[in-house]
Formats: C-alpha cells, sequence, structure tokens
C-alpha cells in the first residue's frame, strides 16, 4: 500500500532546558538505509509493520532555511 506523499520539512532548534514529563510507552522503531544519496532508500520497521521510503530533495535550501523533502512511503511485508 502507497501512502500518500508528503513533503518533510527538516527544522532544527537548541533545546537549552527541558520538564522532565511523563510519556506513553512507545513503538519499537528500527531502520536503515539502502542509499544515502538521491535518492535517499530507507527500510523502517515500526512494531509489527515495515516501510519502504524514498526521499527525493525538493528544493536547494539557502543558509539557515528549512530543507524539504518530496517523500514516498510504501508498507512492505515483513
Amino acid at each position: 500500500m502507497k501512502t500518500q506523499m508528503a513533503t518533510e520539512i527538516e527544522r532544527k532548534f537548541r533545546v537549552v532546558a527541558m520538564e522532565s514529563v511523563a510519556l506513553p510507552p512507545g513503538i519499537p522503531i528500527d531502520q536503515g538505509y539502502l542509499s544515502s544519496e538521491e535518492p535517499t532508500v530507507r527500510v523502517r520497521t515500526k512494531g509489527e509493520h515495515a516501510f519502504l521510503t524514498l526521499k527525493y530533495m525538493d528544493e536547494n535550501p539557502a543558509d539557515g532555511e528549512a530543507i524539504r523533502h518530496a517523500e514516498f512511503e510504501y508498507e512492505i511485508p515483513m
């Protein structure tokens, strides 16, 4: 099943201090990269599901601007 294309916007923030908060239980995630060049190809497992993701650079940002990626994600058998 193909997941609708999304645009990932990467932003970086520096956190100076953070209060401790109780978090709900999470889902285990494992991932690896088959290619780190364009397109980036990632395989990820989330609990009982696995996904293949392709990422393409969407724009060439100027210094300090957010990086944008066109992203396609497909659920694959485990």
